[in-house]
């Protein structure tokens, strides 16, 4: 009797990864992961979410509503080339779906390389004094409490590329 539910049980889990493994080798998994419909984010009025799957960076004086954000570095150079070097960092990343781009914002979803999670991904770019530029960004992981400081990690790569 044992035997018979081992078999099966051993036969069951063998279709279930099948099953999965066809999903995630094509494009019925991404559906299945939606990333939701795209929205613009209005960072003066955000409220962060309480689980900690995201990093949020702003000026100073943007995020008011947030509980918690980093204070985004002022570039010495205009909004239109911080768009345009920020951009080109963010598309460099692999599994990259543009939702919404235009001179001030840049939406994306960006999934995980192998089971292909949805981040979302937030960029509005702002001309300051001077011909001086920041940028608000807000990446988030839209399934799971957790992210494993994929977003952080992600954001500051984007930072350290346009400072070069």
């Amino acid at each position: 009797m044992i035997s018979k539910i081992l078999t099966l049980f051993t036969i069951g889990l063998i279709i279930l990864l099948a099953v999965l493994t066809v999903l995630r080798l094509t494009p019925l998994w991404d559906r299945l992961l939606k990333a939701g419909d795209f929205q613009p984010t209005d960072f003066s009025n955000l409220t962060t979410p309480e689980t900690p799957n995201w990093v949020l960076i702003c000026p100073e004086n943007l995020c008011q509503n947030a509980t918690r954000f980093k204070i985004a570095p002022v570039f010495d150079m205009s909004r239109d080339e911080l768009a345009a070097r920020l951009k080109q960092a963010v598309k460099a990343e692999e599994n990259l779906e543009i939702r919404h781009e235009d001179e001030r914002s840049l939406d994306v979803v960006i999934r995980t390389p192998f089971m292909r999670w949805p981040d979302v991904v937030s960029i509005e770019f702002i001309e300051v004094e001077d011909g001086k530029s920041t940028f608000a960004l807000f990446a988030r992981a839209i399934y799971g409490r957790k992210d494993f400081g994929v977003n952080k990690e992600r954001a500051d790569k984007w930072i350290n590329a346009i400072s070069e």
